[in-house]
């Protein structure tokens, strides 16, 4: 008789009333234990850490791909407007954007303006980053995991319940891995569960919402249009005077306030030496 139904006797003589009112749990109890034997189903968990290290793998590359969309956003910009429907004069320009609603936007431009500054569209940006380290170190662990569980998938049971004095100091790491990588994992599955509401708030709360080209003075076709300052300053910064330090500031309210917002320099002039005269007249003369 193992150790187990000795105790299991010893409760059923002292506390009898006590053990039938508790039965159906002892019971339980009981075959709960007997399933969860020493040796467990190395095969079927190697299978679920699988399926758990290629979802980590493909929510590390999603996080990343948005990163760097994120972050482009603020430094990728076209030379020339790339569109075949530009206003050729200021009655047209005013016109569309009118009707538009916003202001003209180049069809050669990747992505938008997000109507937020620099540092709160990097806070974004450091969220998806956050969210790659985070289901890395878990696709790690999977892998460490599957490696470990694997050593003991065909395993003898013999070999495995009775043969620990003679095992390897090899076997005893996998051993550890096979216990306590669960528990990492786990902390690293609240990690990405934190991550995950805090984006989630972010989108409730409008976070970063919204692009520069539809503010009101954009739509009132006004020279205060932040769209078409952030672009002309953009085109300054990266092909007038290069300068990367200074093309970060063109998502601040300070850094593009030197431009006029009148209209996009690409729209005014295509070639690259008049617009890159006119923009420098522009930041000498703010007024």
């Amino acid at each position: 008789m193992s150790e187990v139904d000795g105790r299991r006797n010893r409760a059923r003589r002292v506390c009898s009333s006590l053990h039938k009112l508790l039965s159906c749990v002892d019971n339980l109890w009981h075959k709960l234990r007997v399933s969860c034997k020493r040796r467990r189903n190395s095969q079927k968990r190697v299978l679920f850490y699988t399926a758990q290290g290629i979802g980590s793998l493909f929510v590390m590359i999603a996080a990343i791909v948005l990163y760097q969309i994120i972050l482009a956003t603020a430094t990728t910009l076209s030379e020339t407007c790339g569109s075949d429907s530009i206003p050729t004069n200021d009655t047209d320009l005013k016109a569309q954007t009118t009707a538009d609603q916003s202001s003209f936007q180049c069809s050669g431009d990747a992505f938008g303006l997000s109507a937020c500054e620099y540092g709160d569209l990097l806070n974004v940006a450091n969220m998806m980053y956050a969210n790659f380290y985070v289901n890395g170190m878990q696709f790690l662990v999977c892998m460490l995991l599957i490696y470990s569980l694997g050593k003991f998938t065909h395993l003898p049971a013999e070999k495995l319940q009775f043969d620990k004095k003679n095992a390897s100091r090899l076997m005893m790491l996998f051993g550890g891995i096979c216990k306590q990588g669960p528990w990492l994992f786990r902390l690293l599955h609240f990690l990405q569960g934190i991550r995950i509401f805090g984006s989630w708030l972010m989108m409730v709360l409008g976070y970063c919402r919204g692009n520069l080209a539809y503010s009101s003075y954009c739509i009132a076709y006004s020279e205060n249009c932040a769209y078409n300052k952030a672009r002309n300053c953009q085109y300054y910064y990266v092909y007038c005077q290069p300068d990367a330090t200074l093309l970060l500031g063109c998502y601040t309210e300070a850094g593009r306030a030197a431009f006029s917002g009148r209209m996009d320099i690409r729209v005014l002039s295509g070639v690259h030496c008049v617009a890159c005269g006119i923009l420098e007249a522009d930041f000498a003369n703010t007024m």
